[in-house]
């Protein structure tokens, strides 16, 4: 039987796709994971929306667009994370590592 850590290991370099808390949505590739369960990622795109409902606009409508942004690397909170998303195809490909 593999330890948890060894079954982490297995993922490292691999694509994944994580939702936070605050509905931003970062996708890169797995470098590690901490004691805290905080995530570290390469090669990152961070997908973001913003909004705002400007002041003294009646009509209620709110302003709102999409924004995305390159960074090379990013520590994603254990706390904030809601999703951690592979495909499929990557994800049965890399349990089947001995």
């Amino acid at each position: 039987m593999t330890s948890p850590l060894e079954q982490v290991k297995k993922f490292i370099g691999a694509e994944v796709r994580i939702t936070m808390d605050d509905k931003r949505v970062v996708v890169g590739k797995f470098c590690t994971l901490d004691r805290m369960c905080n995530i570290v990622l390469k090669d990152v795109t961070e997908f973001r929306r913003i909004g705002y409902a400007p002041d003294g606009e009646e009509s209620g409508e709110a302003h709102v667009w999409d924004t995305e942004r390159e960074l090379p690397c990013a520590v994603v909170p254990g706390q904030r994370l809601v999703r951690v998303e592979m495909k499929r195809e990557l994800y049965t490909d890399i349990k089947m590592r001995v």
